[in-house]
């Protein structure tokens, strides 16, 4: 009987001995994979970024987050780092093989590129499709890349730093604008305007301007016929159409050429068209904060003017 006992009370000991050596096996096990499954001190990061959109690859690096960016577009040209990354082609002919080689986890799409993002489907690489037509989609976007490469907090700052450069301004009679997005050469042929659902748009109506297209349009952009702009007669004209060059008083003679035609205009009368000549300043992103600047200073010009003919 007394051997019985001794017996048991020994198998009981080995028994509460091999669970607390499992325990502990495990723990040690445990500890040992969460050690492994954090990345060390200067591990490459696990997420692998190519962006094909300009405003999406400057975001990304604004957020301090271009280490993670292996491949860019032939026109992500801000900031001037991203040049320094492998280039897949330009955003209408991305080149399929280049971005493979560069084994990416995302893709960076804009929203038009539906097909695309098929073939990178078919091929196991995820693609993100990202609209970027108003300041909604742009708050999104950083957001979606805060969470994507794991700065949240710098993301934040960036929208919130944006929205308080952007914040509207209230005026009682404010100036009518037309903005230019694209034209043929030196001539006025082939305008297309920016409607009020774009992120120009709302830039405008937040630095204190009224777009002469009306708000019920949903097109981002639309044609307008010569004789449509005569007759809406817009106090300011913004032209965004104009390649990159000078402000030489020769350069803006030539820009300024064609708009002379339309002597009835309030803008082209007053001295009120403005060339954007700088195509950073147009991405939706930390430079919209830049253009924002250039609209408050020519609608208070414009604003400026107005006034002193009231007083006559």
């Amino acid at each position: 009987m007394e051997k019985t006992e001794r017996r048991a009370r020994s198998l009981r000991g080995w028994i509460v001995r091999a669970v607390a050596l499992a325990m502990v096996t495990l723990l040690c096990v445990t500890s040992m994979t969460a050690q492994a499954a954090e990345p060390a001190p200067g591990d490459a990061p696990t997420t692998r970024i190519v962006s094909l959109m300009p405003s999406m690859t400057e975001i990304v690096f604004a957020i301090g987050a271009g280490d993670q960016v292996v491949g860019v577009s032939d026109y992500c040209l801000w900031p001037a780092e991203a040049q320094a990354k492998p280039h897949v082609g330009g955003l209408m002919n991305p080149n399929m093989e280049a971005i493979l080689l560069l084994r990416p986890t995302t893709v960076l799409l804009h929203n038009g590129q539906g097909e695309f993002a098929a073939r990178l489907k078919r091929a196991n690489v995820e693609a993100q499709l990202i609209p970027a037509d108003t300041l909604a989609d742009v708050y999104a976007s950083i957001a979606n890349m805060g969470a994507l490469t794991g700065q949240t907090t710098d993301a934040a700052e960036l929208s919130r730093k944006i929205q308080s450069g952007i914040a509207g301004e209230n005026t009682t009679s404010p100036p009518s604008v037309l903005l230019v997005v694209a034209r043929d050469g030196d001539s006025l042929r082939g305008i297309y305007a920016s409607g009020p659902r774009t992120h120009l748009g709302e830039i405008l109506e937040a630095t204190g301007g009224r777009n002469v297209l009306a708000s019920a349009d949903p097109r981002p952009s639309r044609p307008m016929g010569v004789e449509e702009l005569i007759l809406t007669n817009p106090d300011v004209i913004i032209d965004f159409s104009v390649p990159a060059g000078s402000d030489t008083d020769a350069e803006n003679a030539r820009l300024m050429k064609p708009w002379l035609k339309l002597a009835t205009v309030k803008a082209v009368q007053h001295g009120h068209v403005y060339f954007v000549k700088d195509p950073h300043l147009s991405l939706p992103g930390p430079p919209m904060v830049d253009l924002a600047d250039l609209f408050r200073r020519w609608l208070a010009l414009a604003q400026k003017d107005a006034g002193s003919e009231t007083k006559r």
